[in-house]
């Protein structure tokens, strides 16, 4: 993801931390500007939801229970 990212140009997330979600892996990035989500991916990219960030900071709805129910893992990725 992050390669792909480079490539294209975008802006590269603060930080990768791996977690555990309802007995799964996935991935939560913390964006690296202002007002953006903090989207969660799982171990094949795709797109879960966004626990946090964006305006009102409290996400785009779809992972409300991210926070009180993920097993928080490494850093597995950090920005330079």
């Amino acid at each position: 993801m992050v390669d792909s990212m480079k490539k294209e140009s975008l802006n590269l997330p603060d930080s990768i931390t791996i977690y555990t979600y309802k007995s799964r892996v996935v991935y939560y990035v913390i964006s690296g500007c202002c007002d953006q989500y903090n989207p969660v991916y799982d171990s094949e990219c795709n797109y879960l939801g966004a626990p946090d960030g964006g305006i009102i900071g409290r996400g785009d709805g779809k992972l409300a229970d991210f926070k009180d129910s993920a097993i928080v893992g490494d850093v597995v990725w950090k920005k330079e």
